[in-house]
């Protein structure tokens, strides 16, 4: 699993890695249930709905463009309302 700006395996966490996952689960939420759902189908054979990738990929999207807009809301006050309106 790579995520923005690391990719898996070059952080140490074979070292601790109920460090890293807590870490990756509270930072990105979203994305973390997905990649653990795609490994849970992967090992079992589970074939995804193309629907439910879908959705899933939504849910995602929705995740990061509200941090985006929070972290946005922090430099500029006029998009506060934006901001609020993504996390809902």
């Amino acid at each position: 699993f790579d995520c923005l700006c690391w990719q898996a395996g070059h952080l140490g966490e074979s070292s601790c890695p109920e460090v890293y996952n807590a870490f990756e689960a509270f930072l990105c939420f979203g994305c973390h249930i997905s990649s653990s759902r795609a490994l849970v189908m992967d090992t079992r054979s589970i074939r995804p709905d193309p629907c439910d990738n879908r959705l899933i990929a939504l849910n995602n999207t929705l995740v990061l463009l509200a941090c985006v807009c929070d972290l946005l809301a922090i430099c500029f006050e006029e998009l506060e309302g934006v901001s609020e309106l993504v996390d809902l």
